[in-house]
C-alpha cells in the first residue's frame, strides 16, 4: 500500500521503519520546522490545506494516511481528516499517550490553553521555566524574568530576562534536577506532550516542589481512528 505519513515526531520515525519494513511504500511529510525535520523528510512544507491535501492523495493514488504529527499540531490534524475524508482515503491518527494518568496529575495546575498558563504562570514570583516548545513562546512575553528550553532557535527577539537554551530531549531526571535547581525556577510551565523522553521533568518538579502548570492537549477531531502504540497502527491498516 502506498501510505502518506504526517510526521514530525520520534514517533513517525519508528512507525515509517515499520511500515517500510511490511513491504509498504511510504512517503514520509513533515512542516519542516526545524532543521532536523527538514533533513529526515522526503517531503517539507504544507500540502494547501485540506482541499490541496485531498487533491494529493487523489493524484498519488495514496491508500492510507498515519497523522503521527506532535499532539499539538491541532491544525494538521483537522486539515488531515478533512482532506482524506474528501479524498475517500482511510486516516488513523497515532497518538502517544499523555500525561493525564501520571503518578503526579494531579498536582498540576491543568489550563486548556497557552495563554491561560501564562496567566497561572504570572502568579508565582521569580523565574519562570517554559518547556512548551518555540511557536508559542509569543503567548508569555508578558511574563518576566523566563527561562524558555527549545530544540531549535530562530531568529525571534525576547525580552532581555528572557533566557533560550536549546536542547534536545530525551532527557533524565539528574538533567531535569539540574536544569531547575540552576535557572531558581519559581514554576514549570509545560505542555502534555505525553511519552518519555521529556516526562524526567515531571519528576523532578515533584522532587524539587516546583508547581506546574500543564497546558492540556486540544480536542482531536471527531471520527478520526486513534492508535496509541505502533501495533495499533499496523492493525488499523490491516
Amino acid at each position: 500500500m502506498r501510505i502518506l505519513l504526517l510526521g514530525g515526531t520520534a514517533d513517525s520515525r519508528h512507525i515509517a521503519d515499520e511500515l517500510t519494513a511490511r513491504g509498504h511504500e511510504v512517503l514520509v511529510s513533515m512542516a519542516g520546522r526545524t532543521a532536523a525535520a527538514r533533513a529526515s523528510a522526503a517531503r517539507v512544507g504544507g500540502f494547501g490545506g485540506p482541499e490541496g491535501l485531498a487533491a494529493h492523495l487523489t493524484e498519488e493514488h495514496t491508500g492510507a494516511v498515519v497523522d503521527a504529527t506532535h499532539p499539538f499540531a491541532d491544525r494538521m490534524h483537522h486539515n488531515a481528516a478533512a482532506g482524506c475524508a474528501a479524498a475517500k482515503v482511510p486516516l488513523i491518527r497515532f497518538e502517544r499517550p499523555g500525561w493525564r494518568t501520571h503518578r503526579f496529575a494531579e498536582e498540576w495546575v491543568w489550563v486548556g490553553s497557552h495563554a491561560a498558563a501564562a496567566g497561572a504562570a504570572a502568579g508565582h514570583p521569580g523565574t519562570k521555566l517554559l518547556t512548551v516548545g518555540r511557536q508559542p513562546l509569543s503567548h508569555y512575553l508578558e511574563l518576566h524574568p523566563v527561562v524558555a528550553r527549545i530544540a531549535e532557535a530562530d531568529a525571534t527577539t525576547y525580552p532581555p530576562d528572557w533566557q533560550i537554551l536549546e536542547a534536545r530531549g530525551p532527557f533524565g531526571l539528574d538533567d531535569e534536577l539540574d536544569l531547575l535547581s540552576s535557572t531558581n525556577a519559581s514554576v514549570l510551565v509545560t505542555k502534555d506532550s505525553g511519552g518519555d523522553s521529556t516526562a524526567a521533568k515531571l519528576d523532578a518538579a515533584h522532587q524539587l516542589q516546583i508547581p506546574v502548570v500543564m497546558v492540556a492537549r486540544p480536542a482531536p477531531p471527531a471520527g478520526v481512528v486513534t492508535a496509541t502504540s505502533i501495533a495499533e497502527v499496523l492493525a488499523a491498516l490491516g
